[in-house]
């Protein structure tokens, strides 16, 4: 986007379990080994010459909110367009693998984007995504059944009813119930 990122509302926000890693991050310092890719122009305008290496410029650094977070504890973040989650699936078990697919399917826009890493598969949850480049892992949000939080509240109340929630599942009647038990438990 170039010049045109100054102007636009874009808010980039990073996020890792780890504390150090976030710190690291908000610091945006690179050693000059690890920029080898990145060309004299793009290191003109978008780094900073500093002893030992280069720092992300301030500018780029005003657009991102760094932070503590685990996708599969944590609720989940919510009006976003676009989520990169590289390498980080295949290293879980396929039901927290599921919670944060399905947390990630939540937080996006209607028409967010999900991009995943080479090694990771969306196989299993076509009716939350659609593959738009599968060389490159990028993935459309599909029209929701019903909200997450609504459906996680709904398995938790009726010891997890098996098979993919829809509005017609979640009828007035078992609502009406879950919402005088969540009253009751408060």
């Amino acid at each position: 986007m170039g010049e045109k990122a100054v102007n636009a509302n874009i808010k980039i926000m990073g996020t890792d379990v780890s504390d150090l890693c976030i710190r690291n991050a908000r610091i945006g310092i690179y050693p000059e080994s690890s920029l080898d890719g990145v060309s004299a122009e793009r290191l003109k305008v978008y780094f900073v010459r500093i002893e030992g290496g280069y720092q992300i410029a301030k500018f780029v650094r005003d657009l991102c909110l760094f932070a503590v977070h685990d996708i599969c504890k944590d609720p989940p973040f919510s009006k976003l367009d676009l989520i990169i989650c590289r390498n980080v699936l295949i290293y879980m078990g396929q039901a927290l693998q599921s919670r944060a697919i399905e947390s990630f399917h939540y937080g996006l826009n209607p028409k967010g984007h999900l991009m995943l890493g080479h090694s990771e598969s969306m196989s299993g949850y076509a009716k939350l995504f659609e593959s738009l480049d599968s060389v490159h892992k990028l993935f459309t949000k599909k029209a929701s059944r019903v909200s997450l939080a609504t459906e996680r509240a709904f398995r938790r109340f009726m010891g997890k009813a098996p098979g993919p929630l829809t509005r017609a599942a979640v009828s007035a009647p078992l609502l009406s119930k879950l919402a005088t038990a969540r009253r009751l438990a408060c």
